[in-house]
């Protein structure tokens, strides 16, 4: 019976150590994950905040574009005195037919 009852008691001994190997190789594995997720948020994260920087400077880019095409004061005051003036030809500016007076010239006309 002795016999029995030891084999029982090693038997849960090492059922136990079992159990403290696989907890240990747990946990292991658990810090293991941890660090990995760790290390890809901290990678999307400069990625994302990368990403914003460029956005961000395309925003300035962009909104500064506009500027640079626009007419100031001073040139939109000298365009409308040349319009005045009758520079440019009433058909032009009242969208008529435009005649061109070079003979030796052939006009395409596409559509």
């Amino acid at each position: 019976m002795e016999t029995v009852l030891s084999v029982g008691v090693s038997k849960a001994a090492a059922t136990n150590s079992n159990v403290i190997e696989f907890e240990q190789e747990l946990k292991q594995l658990e810090n293991r994950l941890e660090r990995g997720i760790t290390r890809i948020s901290s990678k999307k994260e400069i990625e994302l905040e990368n990403e914003s920087l460029c956005l961000r400077s395309n925003i300035v880019e962009m909104e500064r574009f506009p500027q640079a095409n626009m007419v100031t004061g001073q040139e939109l005051n000298a365009i409308h005195a040349l319009a005045s003036q009758n520079f440019f030809s009433p058909a032009i500016i009242e969208g008529g037919d435009t005649t061109y007076s070079h003979p030796d010239k052939k006009i395409f006309h596409l559509g």
